[in-house]
């Protein structure tokens, strides 16, 4: 826990309040206490979600007071109108005389100021419904752009934009760009093909059949999702990429972190991790680039044999650099062994406080998440 001091300075940290003496103090305190940069990491995710909320509908000042007169003015004219018709119908056209504004009685005024609040809340709700509308139709992104960056042929696509449903699809000696509109781009090296689900600033998803792909978020991307069958890969500001080698579909992390979901199980992997995915729902185990030779054949052993001296000997092998590693194994061994993961890790990064190990050891999401979190900022 922290004091309530480093609140205080966490506060001023966040609303760039602090001297530069003081921020680099925080800074430093940051590094030696989990929970207060957890803290931090929550109001920035809480500003970035306040960030893209839609701005609400204000009327100016002078509306109410138009809407007013109009409806006066409109009322005073139907009454005229109607008076001088009947009259038209009773005598024979006469000379027109001048006449005198009249005056609205009192009770005419009070039956229109009733009808000028439903009134009212009828165009501010009409103002809402076509804003909201509006909105819907400017969230949209769709058509993607297609840029060829390089080509051993002259041949050209058909189209040079992708909507939504459409396939895409590039022969060996092809490079393209595909650019979404202010959400990032996608790269396709060699024979590749893909499909566009949707393609919203909120949500701007893919199936993945086949080939060399990566992605590049820009700043203002939401979520971008690539489906490949049972498996969905999520990303809101990270780069990876997906290549295909003998057979072997190889995913890397490359910034940040991506959110893997198969069969009802969903993780988080980091930046600078690999993993393979074998048939339409199998994810390896993912492995950090860093680790060496000796441990990534482990890794592949214990994954294809399910060997308890080869799970050992990982556990006994491993150091911080592999500490996601170990961690992506808790829900996948026998309670026995996880009791050994979770204490290899304690020594790596303690729980936060607000966690036990009895909730890690029964695999209960909130605390593996709040670990997890606490195992990626003493990482990066």
């Amino acid at each position: 826990m922290y004091s309530d001091r480093n609140e205080i300075l966490l506060h001023d940290y966040f609303d760039n309040l602090l001297s530069e003496e003081e921020q680099t103090e925080f800074e430093d305190c940051l590094l030696d206490n989990i929970d207060l940069a957890i803290e931090l990491g929550k109001l920035k995710n809480l500003q970035r979600n306040l960030n893209n909320l839609p701005s609400n509908f204000t009327p100016q000042d002078t509306v109410i007071e138009n809407i007013i007169n109009s409806l006066l003015s409109t009322n005073l004219e139907v009454k005229n109108i109607d008076k001088k018709a009947y009259n038209n119908k009773r005598t024979k056209p006469e000379k027109k005389k001048s006449k005198t504004k009249r005056e609205l009685s009192p009770k005419t005024k009070y039956i229109l100021k009733r009808l000028l609040i439903p009134t009212l809340i009828l165009i501010v709700l009409s103002v809402s419904v076509v804003g909201y509308y509006g909105y819907i139709k400017m969230n949209k992104t769709t058509p993607w752009f297609v840029n060829i960056l390089k080509s051993k042929t002259t041949a050209k696509f058909e189209t040079n934009e992708l909507i939504v449903n459409s396939t895409f699809e590039t022969t060996e000696s092809q490079e393209v760009e595909i650019v979404i509109k202010q959400c990032g781009k996608i790269e396709l090296l060699g024979a590749s093909k893909i499909e566009v689900l949707n393609g919203e600033k909120s949500l701007n998803s893919i199936f993945y059949y086949f080939g060399n792909f990566s992605f590049f978020p820009d700043l203002n991307n939401q979520l971008f999702e690539l489906n490949y069958y049972a498996i969905s890969i999520k990303s809101t500001n990270s780069i990876f990429s997906i290549s295909e080698n003998k057979g072997n579909t190889n995913v890397m992390v490359v910034t940040n972190f991506i959110t893997v979901k198969n069969d009802n199980l969903e993780y988080r992997i980091p930046a600078n991790h690999q993993f393979n995915i074998s048939g339409k729902n199998e994810v390896s185990i993912p492995i950090n680039d860093k680790s060496s030779e000796i441990f990534f054949d482990l890794i592949n052993s214990y994954s294809l044999t399910k060997n308890h001296l080869v799970l050992g000997e990982i556990i006994k092998t491993s150091t911080s650099t592999e500490a996601f590693t170990l961690f992506s194994l808790l829900p996948q061994v026998t309670p026995y062994y996880r009791d050994i993961i979770i204490n290899k890790l304690q020594k790596m990064v303690p729980m936060p406080s607000n966690i036990n190990k009895e909730n890690i050891l029964i695999l209960d999401q909130l605390s593996l998440e709040s670990w997890w979190d606490a195992i990626y900022l003493a990482n990066n």
